[in-house]
Parts: structure tokens; sequence; C-alpha cells
């Protein structure tokens, strides 16, 4: 076999400085260009999360254990009788694990709910939120925010992401 030879120092010495720095200038690149955060939740991460009994309290027993998905307006109107019907149809595509996720309106205001959410828990709260849709783990933290116009498709891969890898709920 034949001797690759490098004859000349220069060409050395840039070798050496591309192997030392070329995967500085990469990882930097990369930190600043790409997202490194991993995050893979449509929702936004609520950090520190938000208890929900500082929400809601006379129905705390039912929601206990389980995971909630409750929508927060300060009254009713038609984007919270859609957000109903998101919340209704995502809890049914869950499918066997729908035993594990409630529903909840709260709002500051009483309201009656349509038959066609029965099923559906409701609380009136004095607490100011912003209003959307919220996901609360079963330990009753408030963990994750949508807003009031959120795809029902995205919620649901969020959902069912975290009952395929929760232990508790």
């Amino acid at each position: 076999m034949s001797e690759m030879r490098i004859s000349s120092p220069k060409v050395v010495i840039i070798i050496l400085l591309l192997i030392f720095f070329l995967p500085m200038f990469l990882a930097k690149y990369f930190y600043e260009h790409k997202d490194v955060s991993g995050a893979v939740n449509y929702g936004e991460l609520l950090n520190p999360p938000l208890q929900l009994s500082t929400l809601v309290s006379k129905s705390k027993a039912l929601y206990q254990g389980r995971w909630v998905l409750f929508y927060a307006t300060p009254s009713c109107d038609t984007l919270c009788t859609e957000n109903l019907y998101k919340m209704r149809q995502v809890r049914l595509a869950v499918g066997k694990d729908q035993d594990r996720v409630v529903r909840l309106l709260v709002t500051q205001t009483a309201y009656t709910l349509p038959e066609a959410y029965q099923g559906t828990y409701q609380e009136d709260t004095s607490q100011h939120i912003q209003p959307g849709l919220y996901l609360a783990d079963p330990h009753g933290n408030i963990i994750l925010f949508y807003q009031k116009n959120a795809d029902p498709e995205k919620l649901l891969k969020d959902l069912t992401r975290l009952l395929r890898i929760s232990q508790i709920g």
C-alpha cells in the first residue's frame, strides 16, 4: 500500500485546526438555529403549574386521580359551545382511556349545559384565569394551556401521549 504523505506544514496546521474548531462551530450553530428544547407538545407548558383546587372546589372528588380537560371562560357563548364540542370529541377519540379523562367547564357566571354536553362537569369560580382550554394532571396540577381556537387533533396528540406514558390516573 502506498502511504499518504502531507508535505506542507501549513496543511497539517489547517487540518488540526479544523479537527479542533469545527465541532465547536457546529455545536454553536445548532444551538442557535435549531430547536434543541426537545418540546413536542402543542400546548403551552405552564411553569410553574397552577393548582386546579384554586379554581374549583365543590366537585373535587370527581377530578382526583383523573386527567381534567377543561375550558375556562367568563361566560359561555358560541366559542364556548365549540370548545365543549372539541373537548367531547377529544375525550371520545382517546378510546379505551376515556375513563381516565373528565371534562369540565369553568365559568364565572351560571350556565346550563346543553343536553349534548351532559357528562361535562361545571363549576362556577370567582377566580380570574385566562380564557382557553387547559389540561390538568391527576394530581390537580394544571400543566398545559391551549388557545380558545386550539386544533383538536393536536390537543388529542398531546393527551394521547400523556395518557400513554403516565403511570397515574
